[in-house]
């Protein structure tokens, strides 16, 4: 939202810091990604996942919720032939399709609403849409 704005945005040490002289207003910086979550990132390896997702059906359950819908736009830039988006929530799947369409992808997109839960509904689609790769992101119990 900052750069929206095209404000900078900098780390402010603590008050205990700048008034102990450990800090000093000098090193003042941009905020980085590792500052945000804490440890180093991950780098993945963008050849691999091109290889695995690339012109493949690729399933995402738990596909509306912050991790679940940030893997949809991360698994995009792979070129899957397809993106099959599930989730138990119609509202979110349908905030996740306003803002993958705005993007104007060249990638078929499903978005499904069900319960991993439910063994049947989970088969249905599974062998309906056949995913090469599926994410789960919610742990699942099925008797079959």
């Amino acid at each position: 939202m900052a750069s929206q704005h095209k404000l900078k945005v900098l780390t402010v040490p603590s008050l205990e810091d700048l008034m102990s002289g450990r800090v000093s207003m000098a090193q003042l910086r941009p905020v980085e990604v590792e500052d945000l979550l804490g440890r180093e990132p991950v780098v993945l390896d963008d050849d691999g996942l091109h290889q695995l997702i690339d012109s493949q059906v690729v399933m995402v359950t738990g596909a509306g919720g912050s991790i679940g819908s940030e893997l949809c736009r991360q698994l995009l830039k792979f070129q899957p032939s397809m993106l099959v988006c599930f989730d138990h929530s119609e509202f979110s799947l349908y905030s996740l399709e306003q803002e993958l369409t705005a993007l104007k992808l060249d990638v078929r997109i499903e978005y499904l609403v069900g319960d991993v839960k439910n063994a049947r509904r989970v088969q249905h689609v599974l062998a309906s849409y056949q995913p090469a790769q599926y994410f789960m992101l919610q742990p699942i119990n099925m008797c079959l």
